[in-house]
């Protein structure tokens, strides 16, 4: 008998910088009416750009779509500018931030302690991180791929205090070779990944609270026809979804495969 999950998969959009405000509006009015006939069997975070976040959370209503942001600053004010600190998030109503995103990293130089700050301050206002964490084609090729891993993990975490309650912390394994390639790492390779992130966990805290408070998501080229291959059961939780998730037809159809797994 295949065991069943008591949570239900979580599904990220992650918009990026693609689309502007009305298309934003419009894109979630057309989701909404998509995933009419499968509301409670899923939960699902739409990651658009800060300036569609205004007015979101009205458009959200009626759905089981939360509302994310792409990222946070880790101070609550002060002379940071084009930061955005986690009370004007929570302001606007977002429940859930990325942090740590690989782009972050590489093109903005985010650093590991950077990430590690940004997750005390989510947490510290109730806002849900997404801790983005993954290897480049070059450490993998080095065979370095769960150190590097392992590494992010520890340090994104080691000084954030662990949730409580019914709260959750999610970690998305993204493969930086196969963000926007096309080429989606294997289940295999997903699936090892999946188990050093849940070891890491283990170690740092007890396993009763890794199983209720952790949850991780594959993302890296993930789409409606492979989304399966990763999200089950038996391995992740769900998906962090960039491109497949940009048109309502196709993120609905990803989600509604999902669903099957579990």
């Amino acid at each position: 008998m295949t065991r069943r999950s008591p949570h239900q998969p979580l599904v990220v959009a992650n918009w990026k910088m693609q689309l502007g405000v009305e298309e934003s509006h419009e894109r979630i009015t057309e989701l909404k009416q998509q995933l009419k006939t499968v509301r409670g069997r899923y939960q699902a975070v739409v990651c658009p750009s800060f300036v569609s976040l205004d007015g979101m959370k009205k458009l959200l209503r009626g759905s089981d779509l939360l509302l994310g942001a792409q990222d946070v600053f880790w101070d609550d004010r002060g002379a940071y500018t084009g930061e955005v600190s986690p009370m004007n998030l929570r302001e606007v109503g977002v429940e859930y931030v990325i942090i740590g995103h690989s782009e972050r990293r590489q093109l903005l130089g985010e650093t590991d302690e950077m990430v590690s700050r940004k997750v005390v301050s989510a947490l510290g206002h109730g806002l849900t991180p997404i801790l983005c964490v993954g290897e480049t084609a070059h450490e993998r090729n080095e065979g370095r791929h769960e150190v590097v891993v392992r590494r992010q993990v520890m340090s994104a975490l080691r000084t954030a205090p662990p949730p409580t309650g019914h709260n959750k912390l999610y970690i998305a394994y993204e493969p930086i070779w196969a963000i926007g390639t096309g080429e989606a790492a294997s289940a295999e390779q997903a699936c090892m990944m999946h188990q050093v992130i849940q070891q890491t966990l283990i170690d740092l805290y007890s396993f009763p609270l890794v199983e209720q408070s952790y949850r991780t998501l594959y993302g890296g080229s993930v789409d409606e026809k492979n989304v399966s291959q990763y999200v089950r059961v038996d391995a992740f939780h769900g998906a962090l979804v960039g491109t497949a998730s940009l048109k309502p037809e196709t993120f609905a159809s990803l989600i509604t495969n999902i669903i099957k797994t579990f």
